[in-house]
């Protein structure tokens, strides 16, 4: 194959660019359709402009074809940008479909650039068509490959191998388009055994990157892999399932964000699996073989060829990709990081607080130096009184960049994850340490005050527990997570029955009281027995809530004896004294489902099963059209989370639950206690995209409140922040309904029931805005309230 020619790409370069500015209207920025029918597979559309609000903006890139008739047959790219200049770009490649289909750009009839919502301070100054400029000047000595589809993007200054060029030997290759990653490593070819590429006589250096980046609950996973050029062992790893996921699944946990990181930082500079070799060719053919445990390992994504003392080829093709990918992922900070620096060691936080026995006892501490502290060795003093200790669990924030909304490339730096190993982490200079303590108050615990101290780096801080003479009521709300084992253990054949053990009981001592745990599809008799030792597992750990079957009964959908398989599956469960709810229908109107054929779907199962209980998620106001056909429904804010939308489903005996909401804590308690819901299930305890530690490699963020860890069942987890949210949540639900009881028979109670009823509206709308402390004040009024009642006149 003859050298790459750069030339070309100069020579197509199309004259200025096709500037779209000027083109605003009422509803946007027209794009002209003749520029991108006529660009050629390798250019992107470059947009800059300038966002003038205080807070993050929407740009939304919408492309529309002959055959485009709704939002899923139709390109929708939304960019959301900080404050202040922007610059991101589209490549042309990548102009698909929510469903990855290619839009055919000879038949385009809209193309717009807008602001969602309008908003004259957000301002789109500049788009350009462009092809990109090689990152290195032409020279006949370079090759630069690009592998992947024929309609992928491509690498500046790269050339696209696809299926079919002669270079490839293999005899079973695919094409890989993943979602995430840069325009080098986001695609590639598996099951390449071999390459041949024909250059002059000399000593090269040859680039590779050979990850596939994964995407959507999968990891490529070779456990085995074998590089060879020219016969020499360029690259050889072999490993178990734990030095995997030790070594390679878990490699990202022990990254920090710090001040002056970026995301490549943190994700793109540990991706793309680059392998570099110096091969002599006398005869100037170079020949790589592939080889390894699976097809994974015989994956190409990008190639570089330079003479030995050619550094500076691979140095701009990285800083390019740097550049690239930080301008996609832009990030912005929380404000206790800008808070000012301490000039010398500071502890802020502690103090008393109030619990109940069978409760827990929450405390933030935070931690400031000047100086890095490699070993802050942070340890707890158990509060005690009277020779009772109340021994609790320290953990530490974990700073990361995260992508709190599922599908935008708007990154936040916060330390929402907890690490159960806190001694792990340095406190560095500008960058608080915040160490949440956890102090569970068994049941029977004396009243009165317990003290004691959490110590870091020396330095001491007290704290105390404050408990309370009252035994609150327990809740038969189903409130906690869908839960599903760690996709590892599908890749790798596993067991995860002790795993999930561990998870389920994690939850359970937060306080947890219900989940949508793992449940295998009754396809078989095996497979139903399967299922209910899933139950069973959920049962021992001591959940005793109404289960939902998040997927079995999907997945039953389908096979033409469905019916009869989903009959015997309920007559099981029933003679073994369980009745499950079967999610029969997902955000139905996201997809644009037909409602009428939804009707006649449930009306199968009704048929096939009379016992069987069905229950949906709706997340759109056109949902309460159907909503009252299940016995359960899952709602959200898209739905509609007010008293009348509430009282409309139980008004039709259909049972009534929240899912997927911020405001966390409040979901789980008041708001629940305010609308009398049946519970709240937050998505999700394990749903990472692919890499868990990488929130830029999958179409969606990774979702996951509890955090893989190098031992399957540590003794204290690594969780998000939002964990202990929803078990406070919890705690006030049940102090809640300790008034509710306390107002049949005290008038101050009444009073005090009234003035919370009065705050808290029951609509989602408003009642949002509640803080993490408006929360708190409202519990400590009703502690208040009850320490009172035990103090005699």
């Amino acid at each position: 194959m003859k050298t790459l020619i750069f030339a070309v790409l100069i020579a197509a370069l199309l004259s200025g660019g096709a500037w779209f500015h000027n083109n605003a209207g009422a509803t946007g920025y027209d794009l002209p359709i003749n520029a991108l029918a006529s660009a050629p597979n390798d250019a992107e559309i470059v947009v800059t402009g300038k966002n003038g609000l205080d807070g993050p903006a929407v740009i939304v890139l919408r492309i529309d074809d002959a055959q485009s008739t709704d939002y899923w047959s139709r390109v929708n790219l939304e960019r959301k940008v900080p404050p202040g200049l922007f610059t991101f770009r589209v490549p042309i490649a990548s102009l698909k479909t929510p469903r990855r289909h290619p839009l055919d750009r000879q038949t385009l009839t809209l193309a717009k650039l807008f602001a969602s919502p309008s908003d004259q301070r957000v301002a789109v100054e500049h788009a350009t068509v462009e092809i990109p400029v090689p990152v290195h000047a032409p020279a006949s000595d370079v090759i630069a490959l690009d592998f992947g589809p024929e309609d992928g993007a491509i690498f500046p200054g790269f050339a696209k191998v696809a299926p079919g060029d002669p270079m490839m030997i293999g005899r079973n290759l695919h094409t890989r388009d993943r979602p995430g990653g840069d325009a080098l490593v986001a695609d590639g070819i598996e099951g390449i055994e071999r390459l041949v590429l024909k250059h002059r006589p000399g000593v090269w250096q040859v680039t590779l990157w050979t990850e596939d980046v994964g995407e959507w609950e999968y990891l490529p996973h070779a456990l085995e892999r074998r590089i060879r050029i020219n016969g020499e062992t360029a690259f050889y790893r072999r490993m178990t399932h734990a030095d995997w996921r030790r070594q390679i699944y878990l490699e990202g946990r022990g990254h920090e964000w710090h001040l002056g990181k970026t995301a490549w930082d943190g994700f793109g500079a540990r991706r793309g699996g680059k392998v570099t070799h110096v091969v002599d060719s006398p005869d100037g053919q170079i020949s790589i073989e592939f080889a390894g445990s699976n097809l994974s390992a015989t994956f190409l994504s990008g190639l570089v060829l330079t003479s030995v003392g050619d550094a500076q080829t691979l140095k701009n093709i990285e800083a390019e990709r740097r550049k690239r990918f930080d301008e996609t992922w832009r990030f912005k900070t929380p404000d206790i990081v800008a808070e000012p620096a301490a000039d010398t060691l500071k502890l802020t936080g502690g103090g008393t607080v109030f619990a109940a026995p069978g409760t827990h006892a929450r405390f933030e501490i935070t931690a400031r130096s000047p100086h890095e502290i490699i070993d802050p060795a942070p340890s707890l003093a158990a509060p005690e009184r009277h020779g009772t200790f109340l021994p609790g669990t320290i953990f530490a924030g974990h700073w990361r960049l995260t992508r709190p909304e599922t599908a935008s490339t708007l990154l936040v730096a916060d330390d929402r994850h907890l690490r159960g190993d806190a001694d792990a982490l340095s406190i560095v200079p500008g960058l608080p340490r915040r160490y949440t303590v956890l102090v569970p108050v068994p049941e029977a615990t004396p009243p009165g005050l317990y003290r004691g101290q959490i110590t870091v780096a020396g330095r001491a801080l007290p704290i105390s527990v404050d408990v309370l003479d009252i035994a609150l009521p327990e809740t038969d709300k189903t409130i906690g997570l869908y839960l599903e084992d760690l996709p590892l253990h599908r890749w790798f054949k596993t067991s995860a029955t002790e795993a999930r053990l561990c998870d389920l009981s994690a939850l359970k001592s937060l306080g947890l009281t219900g989940v949508a745990p793992p449940m295998t599809a009754p396809k078989t008799a095996d497979a139903r027995e399967a299922m209910m030792r899933d139950i069973q597992v959920v049962r021992l750990a001591g959940f005793s809530t109404p289960l939902l079957g998040y997927t079995p009964l999907k997945r039953l959908q389908g096979r033409d004896n469905w019916t009869d398989l989903l009959l015997q599956a309920e007559t099981v469960l029933t003679g073994r004294g369980e009745n499950i709810y079967w999610s029969a229908a997902d955000e139905v109107s996201n997809d644009g489902h037909d409602l009428e054929k939804l009707r006649a779907w449930i009306g199968e199962i009704r048929k096939a099963a009379p016992t069987a209980r069905i229950a949906g998620h709706f997340n759109a106001e056109r949902d309460q059209e159907v909503a009252p056909l299940f016995d359960l429904a899952l709602i959200n804010s898209g739905y509609g989370l007010d008293q009348d939308s509430i009282n409309a489903l139980r008004d039709n005996g259909t049972r009534t639950m929240i899912y997927n909401v911020g405001q966390t804590r409040l979901a789980a308690g008041t708001f629940l206690w305010r609308n009398d819901l049946d519970g709240y299930l937050q998505w999700h305890a394990r749903m990472p995209t692919a890499d868990p530690f990488d929130p830029t490699d999958g179409r969606e963020a990774d979702v996951q409140w509890l955090y893989p860890t190098p031992d399957e069942c540590p003794r204290v987890p690594d969780i998000d922040r939002g964990l202990l949210d929803m078990a406070d949540g919890i705690t006030d639900l049940r102090w809640l309904l300790w008034l509710d009881q306390e107002a049949t028979r005290n008038a101050t109670a009444v009073a005090l029931r009234e003035v919370i009823l009065d705050r808290v509206a029951g609509d989602w709308s408003t009642d949002k805005n509640l803080s993490h402390m408006d929360l708190f004040h409202l519990r400590e009024s009703i502690a208040t309230l009850a320490r009172n009642l035990r103090i005699p006149d």
